[in-house]
């Protein structure tokens, strides 16, 4: 998890007047998952997402507030043999 999506999430619980125990009863996710994403250590998809969601925060503009980064197309659609 980048730094920055890291920081978006303390500013946002902080934002919501959450501490990292309310965050963790209202998301499902452990506290060691919220004050890791704090952290900025990585984050499993479905982490972030209940994040997100227990945020009110879209997903589809992670925390920075911008556009969602560009998958490359073979990334995204990766061609099974």
């Amino acid at each position: 998890m980048s730094a920055q999506i890291s920081n978006s999430v303390r500013k946002h619980r902080r934002a919501a007047g959450l501490t990292q125990e309310a965050l963790t009863e209202r998301s499902g996710v452990s506290f060691t998952t919220v004050a890791s994403n704090e952290q900025g250590k990585s984050a499993r998809r479905a982490s972030f997402a209940r994040l997100a969601e227990a945020l009110s925060v879209d997903t589809a503009e992670p925390f920075s507030g911008g556009a969602p980064e560009a998958v490359p197309d073979d990334v995204a659609n990766p061609k099974h043999l």
